[in-house]
């Protein structure tokens, strides 16, 4: 009878975790999609390009997204990524290379949203195309889309920003 009852609770756990949704994603790609972003400067060589880790960049949402949100990047860093908005066809930036300065500059993305299906067990995302970008210069020199395509591929820089 012990053994019989052993059987019974080890059978109810596994059947237990097989069912469980929340322990286990069938999903095994990429769902997110984010607009990533490089710091440059240029090099007094010509057209040589050079890192510029900013000491402490900070993205302030400003319009395109349902939750306002500071966005700190890692402190020295030249690369970060952000999201852009599913319901709007564009996304306003205020973007700091320090939080300790007050010089700031705000950058507004325009683009088309493209609801895409990835699978059964993914569900659908946004992929998004980039069409312009407008920007202040304040502590930026410029800014250049590189990569109109915004999709889950995490090797693509999309955005270059130039101090």
């Amino acid at each position: 009878m012990n053994k019989l009852l052993n059987y019974f609770l080890v059978a109810g756990l596994l059947l237990f975790l097989a069912c469980n949704k929340e322990a286990r994603d069938p999903c095994l790609q990429p769902r997110q999609t984010l607009l990533r972003a490089h710091a440059y400067q240029h090099a007094d060589t010509g057209s040589v390009l050079l890192d510029t880790l900013l000491p402490a960049p900070m993205l302030i949402p400003l319009s395109g997204l349902p939750n306002q949100y500071y966005y700190l990047a890692t402190p020295r860093s030249s690369q970060f990524s952000f999201t852009l908005s599913g319901v709007a066809d564009s996304s306003r930036w205020v973007i700091r290379p320090d939080t300790a300065s007050l010089l700031q500059d705000t950058f507004t993305i325009y683009y088309d949203r493209q609801l895409r299906f990835l699978s059964n067990a993914c569900g659908y995302t946004y992929f998004f195309n980039l069409k312009q970008i407008i920007y202040t210069r304040h502590a930026l020199d410029s800014a250049a889309i590189i990569h109109t395509d915004v999709t889950t591929d995490a090797n693509v820089e999309h955005l270059d920003l130039f101090y």
